[in-house]
């Protein structure tokens, strides 16, 4: 809907501008120009929120790629089988495989 009402602004803002040169009215004229800039950034705040939302579903997906089998999560920056060497640590066993 941010993109609709981006674009709506920025086309209602040029029509007004130009009604406005052409009338000689700079009240409108000016008002137009705001009514563009504020489609403008209408258009660049959805954009952001498009980049943020694109990069916290990546965290999400690596996150997610991260699980071990057993459905615990490795911590930040371990390969699953540094994962469950991790998760045995402090268990009775030596770590040495056998």
């Amino acid at each position: 809907m941010t993109d609709y009402d981006a674009a709506k602004d920025k086309v209602s803002g040029k029509v007004k501008e130009t009604a406005g040169k052409l009338t000689g009215d700079e009240s409108t004229e000016a008002k137009g120009k705001a009514q563009q800039i504020a489609g403008d950034v209408k258009e660049k705040l959805g954009e952001a929120k498009d980049k943020v939302a694109e990069k916290f579903n990546d965290v999400v997906d690596k996150t997610k790629k991260k699980r071990t089998k057993s459905g615990d999560v490795a911590p930040i920056g371990q390969t699953r089988e540094n994962a469950d060497r991790w998760r045995s640590f402090g268990s009775t066993s030596t770590g040495v495989e056998e």
